[in-house]
C-alpha cells in the first residue's frame, strides 16, 4: 500500500463538524493545482474504482440493486469534485456543499443501509482517492509538501462529510422508527378494538409486518387502578419481546408476540412474570391464538386475567387457570350476595370488636384446615384457634368441619377480594 495511504489509515478522525476543519491550518503550498488537475483527468477512473470496491467490500450495496449503486456513484462523484475544488483553491468548501453531501446519510437510512456500512463506504472512497493522489504524485514528481497537504485535506474532508452524514442518518432513522412505531400502534389498537376487518385489515397487517396466520401470545401489563406502568416497563418489554407489537391502551401495556416454532410458552410466561415482578405490577396472560378474531378474543381474555390479578393482588394470572374467578365474576350481583352470606358478617364483627377472626379463617384454610399449623403461623395456641373457629361458625352459620362449609367460606373470601376491586372498573368498556 502506498506510503501516503498508510498516513491516511493511521490518522484519527477529528469528529469536527466545521467546514473550516476540512483544510490544514498551515497555508496551502505550491503544487496543489497541479495535483487537482492530474486527479481530475482521472476522475471517472477514480469514481469507478471506488464504486467497484464498495460493491465488493460492502455487500449490502450490491444486494440492494442497481438503484443503490447509481446513488453511490453520484455521491462519490460529488465528494470527489468538491474535494478537488477545495485543494485547487486551498480554501475550505462552501458549507452548503457539505450540508448537501450530508443528505447521503438520510438517503441511506431510508434505503435501509446500516450506518456502519455507510461509514465504510466513505472510508473506501477516501482510500481510492488517496491511492489516486499517490499515483499522480509519483508519476509527475509533485512536491511532497503539497501531496501531504492534499492528503490531510482528504482525511479531514471525508471525516467532515462522514460526521454530518452520520448525524442526518441518525435523525432520519429515528424519524422512520417513530413513524413505524406509530403505524404499528395504530394498527394494533384498530385490531383490538375492531376498527379494521377484511381486506383493509390484511393490507395494513402487511404494511406493519403482522402475520395473521401466526400464533400470537398476548400479555397485558398494568399497575394498580388509576395509575399507568412506568415508561421503563415499555422499554423492558420491548427488550424482552423484541418481535412483539407493543402499545398502550387505557393506561395498560399490551404486548402481542408472534410465536415461532421453537418458542416455549412457559418461558414466555416466565419472562412476563419477571417484568411484572421487577416493576411490582400485574400481568394478564392467555393462550396464543391466530387470525384477527382470534387475537381480539385473546386480548379480551388477557384483560380479564389482568383484572383478576389486580383484584387478588398477584403478579400474574393466566386466563385459562382462573376458571373459578371467572365463574365468580360472571354475575357481580351473585358475587355480592355470596359475600353477604359468608364473610361479610365476619368482617363486620372484626371491625366492631377489633378481633382477627377473618385473618384466622384465611390462615386456617391456607393451612389445609389444620388447627396446629394455623396456631404455628399465627404464633398462638391451637386451643385459641379452635375457639376462634367456633366463633366463626356461630357468626357465619357455616361449619368448618364440613366440606360444604369450607367451600362456601373459601368462595366467600375469594369473592370478597374480587369484589373489592373489579366492580370499580366502571370506566372500562370492553372492545367486544
Amino acid at each position: 500500500m502506498p506510503d501516503l495511504w498508510q498516513m491516511v489509515e493511521s490518522s484519527k478522525l477529528s469528529a469536527q463538524n466545521s467546514v473550516a476543519s476540512a483544510v490544514p491550518k498551515r497555508p496551502p503550498p505550491p503544487g496543489l493545482s497541479k495535483i487537482a488537475e492530474a486527479v481530475e483527468a482521472r476522475l471517472d477512473e477514480m469514481i469507478e474504482r471506488a464504486l467497484e470496491a464498495i460493491l465488493v467490500e460492502v455487500p449490502v450495496y450490491s444486494q440492494r440493486g442497481p438503484d443503490i449503486a447509481g446513488d453511490t456513484r453520484r455521491a462519490a462523484a460529488y465528494v470527489y469534485v468538491s474535494f478537488l475544488e477545495m485543494i485547487r483553491t486551498g480554501q475550505p468548501p462552501n458549507e452548503a456543499v457539505a450540508r448537501s453531501l450530508a443528505t447521503v446519510g438520510a438517503d441511506r437510512a431510508m434505503q435501509g443501509i446500516p450506518l456502519a456500512d455507510l461509514l465504510q463506504g466513505f472510508r473506501i472512497s477516501a482510500r481510492s482517492a488517496a491511492e489516486m493522489i499517490d499515483r499522480v504524485v509519483r508519476e509527475q514528481d509533485i512536491d511532497r509538501d503539497a501531496a501531504m497537504w492534499a492528503m490531510e485535506s482528504l482525511v479531514a474532508w471525508i471525516d467532515l462529510v462522514s460526521n454530518l452524514s452520520s448525524r442526518d442518518y441518525t435523525r432520519t432513522q429515528a424519524r422512520i422508527l417513530h413513524e413505524s412505531e406509530e403505524r404499528r400502534r395504530g394498527f394494533l389498537l384498530d385490531l383490538l378494538y375492531g376498527g379494521i376487518a377484511g381486506d383493509a385489515a390484511l393490507g395494513r397487517a402487511e404494511e406493519v409486518g403482522w402475520d395473521p396466520a401466526a400464533d400470537y401470545w398476548v400479555g397485558i401489563f398494568g399497575s394498580g387502578h388509576g395509575t399507568e406502568p412506568a415508561a421503563d416497563v415499555r422499554e423492558r418489554a420491548a427488550s424482552v419481546f423484541e418481535l412483539g407489537f407493543i402499545a398502550r391502551t387505557r393506561g395498560d401495556l399490551v404486548v402481542l408476540l408472534p410465536l415461532r416454532a421453537d418458542d416455549d410458552l412457559d418461558t414466555v410466561d416466565d419472562a412476563a412474570l419477571g417484568i411484572a415482578t421487577a416493576f411490582e405490577i400485574h400481568v394478564g396472560l392467555t393462550r396464543p391464538r391466530s387470525g384477527i378474531d382470534g387475537v381480539r378474543r385473546a386480548y379480551l381474555e388477557a384483560e380479564e386475567a389482568l383484572e383478576i390479578a389486580r383484584a387478588l393482588d398477584v403478579r400474574s394470572v393466566r386466563y385459562e387457570d382462573a376458571v373459578l374467578d371467572r365463574i365468580l365474576l360472571r354475575d357481580p350481583d351473585l358475587l355480592a350476595e355470596l359475600v353477604e352470606q359468608t364473610v361479610a358478617p365476619l368482617r363486620e364483627y372484626d371491625r366492631a370488636r377489633s378481633t382477627e377472626l377473618t385473618e384466622t379463617l384465611e390462615t386456617y384454610l391456607d393451612a389445609n384446615a389444620s388447627p396446629s399449623r394455623t396456631a404455628s403461623a399465627l404464633h398462638t395456641h391451637p386451643q385459641t384457634v379452635r375457639y376462634r373457629l367456633s366463633r366463626i361458625e356461630d357468626i357465619t352459620g357455616l361449619h368448618m368441619d364440613t366440606a360444604e362449609g369450607r367451600l362456601l367460606i373459601l368462595l366467600g373470601l375469594r369473592a370478597q377480594r374480587l369484589l373489592q376491586t373489579y366492580p370499580t372498573r366502571s370506566d372500562v368498556t370492553m372492545p367486544r
